[in-house]
């Protein structure tokens, strides 16, 4: 009988079982260092053209694609995710060797298990993956190649996952806003929260915020990618901006139960992000619109086999900040009719201003008065009304 892999077919006869396979542990993460240790099983060896030794890493995928007007339609594949290869003329035994598993190759057993459907097509969509490592050892001789021994090692799903950067800042004219993340990665059922800083220098009020918590699965089969996303958390949203708004404003979420973690392989990808949108709103009328993506990272429950190993256990220590609001609100024009400190009447002559210090509304004569203002976050003076003025002079 014969046995393939990797492209190397050797024949399997009880003869050539003289050599045993060593390791220095029962299990590895991605990206660990292996210590391979080759016995001899006797004294008396015999001898050998040389000593080959496969490690690899091989997956077998099965997609069945179901339409309702048509039956399953199955297709299997073998993949070689990673192959490492060594031929040793060295005869003497133990016989020692070292090598790192690739940091982005599956992990052992089965990957994925998924069933994406439409209800209006009644489309089903499945994809499963199993995987195995191997170590398999070959000798030569006499021209022919045998397989020596055979050993197959575990790689546990690794839970360290790379921390995307959970803030995004921009700036434009008028309008400065940070949106970012309480912290980058969170475990099921785990309290969060998305902290907004503006610092608006607008007369306009912003859109309301609409932010979605989505899932995507990215699946590579053969030559197909098929890109799934859908919303896992129901629209959130905020109260818009106020003209001239500087504070910080929290929205709170909990990561609901039963997510998948975050995974990134060859095979395929489970990504989570925020998707916010918000438009900007100026005095001539036009209007900019934002989309934010902020990636986050989900963990594996601390419950699984192993997890507790590497994340610690979640805690229930959760203290949001409430809104923090460091100008007084804009006034509205249509609220009043008459200046706050004369109380002259507005029309096209006598127009309105705004003071950028208590955001009352007041003739021309009474808010002409211009003050840099630090500690309400302007960066040069800005507008002021005579009671203010009086007041900030005063201290």
């Amino acid at each position: 009988m014969t046995y393939s892999r990797c492209g190397i077919v050797a024949l399997t006869e009880r003869k050539s079982r003289f050599l045993e396979i060593q390791t220095d542990r029962t299990s590895y993460l991605l990206g660990d260092v292996v210590l391979v240790t080759i016995n001899a099983k006797m004294d008396h060896m015999p001898r050998y053209e040389s000593v080959v030794l496969l490690v690899s890493c091989v997956g077998t995928i099965s997609r069945t694609f179901t339409d309702v007007k048509m039956p399953p339609n199955p297709k299997v594949l073998s993949k070689t995710y990673f192959e490492m290869k060594n031929e040793f003329m060295n005869q003497n035994f133990p016989l020692s060797y070292s090598f790192s598993l690739p940091g982005t190759s599956p992990f052992t057993g089965e990957e994925s298990s998924f069933v994406l459907s439409n209800s209006i097509t009644s489309q089903i969509f499945k994809i499963n993956a199993m995987h195995s490592y191997r170590i398999d050892l070959f000798v030569k001789q006499e021209g022919k190649i045998y397989l020596a021994e055979q050993k197959d090692i575990v790689v546990r799903r690794t839970f360290q996952q790379i921390q995307p950067s959970p803030s995004w800042n921009f700036e434009i004219d008028n309008f400065k806003i940070k949106i970012a993340l309480d912290k980058p990665s969170y475990y099921p059922q785990e309290n969060g929260f998305l902290l907004f800083e503006v610092n608006s220098k607008v007369q306009r009020s912003t859109s309301i915020p609409k932010i979605s918590f989505n899932q995507t699965l990215i699946f590579n089969f053969d030559d197909q990618q098929i890109v799934v996303k859908k919303q896992i958390i129901p629209q959130m949203s905020l109260p818009a901006f106020q003209p001239y708004y500087y504070g910080k404003r929290p929205l709170l979420f909990k990561i609901p139960e039963g997510l998948p973690p975050s995974h990134s392989t060859p095979l395929f990808k489970v990504e989570y992000s925020f998707d916010i949108n918000i438009d900007l709103f100026y005095e001539g009328g036009t209007q900019t619109p934002l989309k934010v993506v902020l990636k986050s990272t989900i963990l594996a429950p601390p419950n699984l086999c192993g997890a507790c190993v590497f994340m610690p256990l979640i805690t229930n220590d959760f203290n949001p900040p409430s809104e923090s609001i460091l100008r007084p609100f804009w006034q509205e024009d249509k609220s009043t009719d008459t200046c706050g400190i004369c109380g002259a009447s507005f029309g096209l002559i006598t127009r309105r201003h705004h003071c950028r210090r208590c955001g009352k509304v007041f003739c021309g004569s009474c808010c002409v008065d211009s003050v840099l203002m630090k500690d309400l976050g302007f960066d040069r003076p800005e507008r002021v009304c005579k009671s203010c003025f009086k007041l900030i002079q005063s201290n």
